[in-house]
């Protein structure tokens, strides 16, 4: 039976990809298959810098990894072992791969192998060649564009700003190639508009959003677009129009890492003035600098908690099928009728929770599908005014203090442990590398097989670890945000009901039901209210203070209907089921 294959390609630039590049290496691979009788059952190209993309990010090594875990081939073939990639831990990748049964073969240098301890030492020589001729050719380009951009004056490539054209000088940087030296040039159309912008932000201090509507409105595009605020407020801020082009707006997480990472605004670099490209005046342009600044507001918010607002009833987004989870969603039925009294046809919507989850089980699905959203909505409403008044502050203020020592302060404990852990474990793999490059330079005399056993062990503890640390990092970011809420909720808490009944609209007091309510279960029998777990605690010590108190008090426990709640006092217990 023939050996199935998968093959690699990679180039690091799609202008290589649509010349000869991507061509050769899959007529060089299909040539060794046939020759060695193999057949080729998929092909995988890619257009990505070996060297700059974590190994983790590429999408292609997780399917090719994948496929080898399911047998799905055999051998994965590639032109030259720098195809796959250009950074040494690649050479644990292929040991992964020999571990799941799959050779990797290359057609300028054979099988990679990984069965002797010396294989795996001549895989990371060749990854750390390749690594090695990477990192040069990565500081000579940083280092020409450095000079080139302290120079000005020439364009270096990227996205010509609206206001500019690129216009070729004909001219050549170096007389063996044919790339000429191109430069930026003012448009004289899309220049107006830039003066237009920058007049109306100085002259009738408008903002970017009333710009935007301004230009649109009056037949202005973006190059066949519209203009949005998001686009004007980076055209007021951009150095350019007063003649000095910015350079150096963001930086690589680390040499090879292809994230880049935005530099603030006061570190940004400028090429020197330049005359030729000035649309509006120094002085205007700071004067912009200035309004912008003091008009900003920082808001935030965080797009996973926003309330529903579209929707004309009271819990949209928080009510929950008591019969199999499911959210409940909104809709409503037309009622109409004829008064008796007048004769005169009326009609009215009547709005209703529906489980779109019953759709899909039909039949199967147990209960009630569908439940009035006026009543299910006075009920919650009641019970929570209720209950928020029965909150003691200083309860909350309790739980709130707790809640931050066991969901932030024990993780962010945790989370410093670990770094630390992994700051260890990446100075020692750094410092294992260089002795690795010392090593196969001849400065000192090791055992290379043992340098290379520690590469490795360090390389995957130093993953793990990282991975570990992502996690946590997550965790910790979400549950600062639910803090914030909670502590934004405290400083309302004592006028919390007050400021609820006095809200005007619906949307007012959808967002408020949001701080305190988490879920709202309905069934027929009776309505499930989850309170934000902060609240749920804070009202259930209210419960346990008042086990000998007015029997006519409010008390609630985690995950109980106000119904079941009341049974602690007899007076209020009763267990009727809703009528929705």
């Amino acid at each position: 039976m023939k050996k199935r294959v998968w093959t690699s390609y990679r180039v690091s630039t799609k202008k290589q990809g649509e010349e000869n590049d991507i061509p050769l290496q899959r007529s060089q691979c299909h040539a060794f298959a046939e020759r060695n009788d193999w057949v080729i059952t998929k092909e995988i190209t890619e257009k990505l810098s070996g060297f700059q993309t974590d190994i983790n990010d590429r999408k292609s090594l997780k399917d090719i990894k994948a496929g080898a875990a399911k047998k799905e081939f055999d051998i994965l073939l590639i032109y030259h072992s720098d195809r796959l990639g250009r950074q040494m831990e690649y050479s644990l990748w292929i040991a992964s791969l020999y571990e799941l049964g799959v050779q990797v073969w290359s057609v300028k240098e054979g099988e990679l192998k990984n069965e002797e301890h010396s294989d795996a030492l001549m895989n990371m020589i060749r990854y750390w060649q390749s690594e090695g001729e990477s990192r040069k050719t990565s500081m000579r380009v940083k280092d020409a564009m450095k000079e080139l951009n302290e120079q000005g004056a020439t364009w270096l490539g990227g996205y010509c700003p609206f206001g500019y054209h690129v216009i070729d000088t004909g001219e050549k940087r170096n007389s063996k190639k044919d790339k000429t030296i191109k430069k930026l040039a003012i448009h004289p159309e899309e220049s107006k508009v830039i003066k237009l912008m920058f007049s109306l932000a100085l002259d009738k201090l408008t903002g970017s959003g009333v710009i935007a509507q301004y230009l649109n409105n009056n037949g202005y595009t973006n190059r066949g677009r519209v203009f949005t605020y998001t686009t004007v407020g980076r055209m007021l801020r951009n150095p350019t129009y007063s003649g000095y082009r910015r350079w150096g707006t963001s930086q690589k997480k680390s040499l090879k890492s292809k994230t880049r990472l935005d530099v603030p605004r006061e570190q940004w670099n400028l090429q020197p003035f330049n005359h030729e490209i000035q649309i509006v005046s120094e002085e205007d342009f700071q004067k912009v600098q200035e309004l912008i600044t003091n008009r900003n507001t920082h808001l935030t918010a965080d797009k996973s908690k926003r309330v529903p607002v579209n929707s004309q009833v009271l819990l949209s987004g928080l009510v929950t099928c008591g019969y199999c989870g499911g959210k409940l969603k909104t809709g409503y039925t037309y009622q109409r009728w004829t008064r008796k009294t007048d004769g005169v046809k009326v009609e009215r919507k009547a709005y209703r929770y529906s489980c779109n989850t019953a759709r899909g089980l039909g039949d199967t699905h147990e209960g009630q599908k569908q439940f009035g959203a006026v009543t299910i909505d006075q009920t919650v409403e009641n019970e929570v005014l209720e209950a928020i008044s029965s909150l003691k502050l200083e309860a909350f203020n309790e739980e709130k203090e707790a809640f931050d020592f066991a969901e932030i302060d024990a993780r962010k404990v945790q989370l410093k442990e670990l770094e630390k852990q992994l700051s260890e474990k990446g100075k020692s793999y750094s410092n294992t590398e260089e002795m690795f490059d010392k090593v196969m330079s001849g400065q000192i005399n090791l055992d290379l097989n043992f340098i290379a056993g520690k590469l490795e062990e360090y390389g995957q503890a130093k993953m793990q670890l990282q991975d570990k640390v992502n996690k946590l990092k997550d965790e910790i970011k979400q549950i600062e945000m639910q803090s914030t809420d909670l502590d934004t909720l405290k400083h309302q808490l004592s006028n919390w009901v007050e400021t609820y009944k006095a809200k005007a609209t619906l949307q007012e007091k959808k967002a408020m039901l949001n701080q305190v309510v988490k879920e709202v279960q309905v069934s027929r029998e009776n309505i499930v209210i989850k309170f934000h777990i902060t609240v749920e605690k804070a009202l259930q010590k209210g419960v346990e203070s008042l086990e000998n108190a007015d029997p006519n008090s409010i008390m609630v426990s985690e995950g109980n209907t106000w119904e079941e709640i009341r049974r602690h006092i007899s007076k209020r217990a009763r267990s009727a089921p809703l009528s929705i």
